[in-house]
């Protein structure tokens, strides 16, 4: 597990960048070749809350890591689209 520390800004601020103990990340795989682009887009609804979607904009190499509430189990509907075309949709559970 990663500890939490505090960091100081450039300007001698807090940091605004923390590591976040409470999430979990879970990581998505997707075929490779479906997606066109360098980079994706991937939208995750969770039926529960659908007006509060996670969004991860990443690289377009097969896979990416959407974060959940610690101990959350549940359903996840996710779209995932190339930055040049393409997308593919599913679902899964966590």
């Amino acid at each position: 597990m990663t500890e939490a520390h505090e960091e100081t800004g450039t300007n001698g601020d807090e940091a605004e960048l923390w590591v976040n103990l409470e999430r979990t990340g879970t990581e998505v795989g997707y075929k490779l070749g479906v997606l066109e682009g360098d980079s994706i887009r991937a939208v995750c609804v969770n039926p529960e809350d659908p007006d509060n979607p996670s969004v991860v904009v990443g690289k377009n190499d097969g896979f990416f890591v959407v974060t959940f509430p610690d101990g959350y189990h549940g359903r996840c509907r996710i779209t995932v689209s190339g930055s040049d075309g393409g997308s593919l949709s599913g679902e899964i559970e966590v």
